[in-house]
């Protein structure tokens, strides 16, 4: 007998055995098996929980508030405050430009070249 007969023959008798332990192997079918199996998990998603909001401190804390007299006073004289007779007006438009000022000032001037900006 040779190499390739020898292998025929325990090819033929290998299958001869799983034909009768296991039967004619069925096709596989994917939508069959996709719906026989169990979800690994509940169909919940995930929803982290919020953070806290960051209290503004320093520098960004005095932006805000001239930023935010700046802009409350604006719109008070727009409904009618007496902005003007109180001398408030030049105030408030030196505090908005005071805080905006600021504000442009304190903001990051270059980009890490490391970060893709993306925040999680």
């Amino acid at each position: 007998m040779t190499r390739d007969e020898d292998s025929e023959d325990t090819r033929a008798r290998f299958k001869s055995i799983m034909d009768a332990e296991f039967g004619e192997p069925e096709p596989f079918n994917l939508t069959e098996a996709m719906d026989r199996a169990e979800p690994d998990e509940p169909d919940e998603p995930f929803v982290p929980p919020r953070p806290p909001v960051p209290v503004p401190t320093g520098v960004w804390l005095a932006c805000s508030i001239l930023l935010g007299f700046g802009v409350v006073t604006g719109l008070a004289a727009l409904f009618g405050a007496p902005v003007r007779r109180l001398g408030l007006g030049p105030w408030a438009v030196t505090a908005f430009v005071a805080g905006l000022v600021l504000l442009l000032a304190n903001l990051p001037r270059h980009r890490d070249e490391d970060d893709d900006g993306a925040r999680v």
